[in-house]
């Protein structure tokens, strides 16, 4: 699906974004990811955020993040990435720096967008 989502024109981003099985699919998928990367205590340290996932996986939670935020809005987003955050497991034992710095989301997609 993500290969589809790459091909879609930004003007019609929205509509495709619109149907809600392509919404669910796209932020339940960043969801999972971040969970799974995540675990079942979270990673030690920033350096294991990334667990498994390999630059394929990467690159693919980067994908799906930006048309993420290219369908709906950066503010949308974000609301509902800190949502996700708050939601991992020990997530209130961290302040929200070190929380942020340990997932996913906080990666630099350009690193990884090819």
């Amino acid at each position: 699906m993500h290969s589809q989502l790459q091909l879609v024109p930004k003007e019609c981003s929205e509509k495709v974004f619109a149907v809600a099985e392509v919404k669910k699919a796209v932020w339940d998928s960043i969801a999972l990811m971040q969970k799974l990367a995540w675990g079942s205590k979270g990673p030690n340290s920033i350096y294991e955020k990334n667990s498994w996932l390999d630059s394929n996986s990467l690159n693919l939670f980067c994908i799906l993040q930006n048309t993420a935020i290219q369908a709906s809005s950066k503010e949308t987003y974000a609301e509902w990435r800190e949502k996700v955050m708050m939601a991992l497991p020990n997530a209130e034992q961290l302040s929200r720096q070190d929380l942020w710095s340990r997932t996913l989301f906080s990666t630099s997609c350009k690193d990884y967008l090819y």
